[in-house]
């Protein structure tokens, strides 16, 4: 599962051990607002209070 926060954060997270996979920080200069996960879930796309969205490539990690 992938979360956005208002602390200009996207999360990965292991939702079978509870625990954060991954913490992609400065994803944008306000809250992150909303998340999408592309159908083969490759890619995450966030969007943010600024306006903008950003696109995260996902293999084990999000970059």
């Amino acid at each position: 599962m992938i979360s956005g926060s208002e602390d200009q954060t996207a999360r990965q997270w292991d939702l079978k051990e509870g625990k954060e996979i991954e913490e992609v920080r400065d994803v944008c200069e306000k809250v992150v607002w909303a998340v999408a996960v592309s159908r083969d879930s490759r890619w995450v796309v966030t969007g943010g209070g600024d306006g903008n969205y950003v696109e995260l490539k996902v293999e084990n990690r999000m970059h």
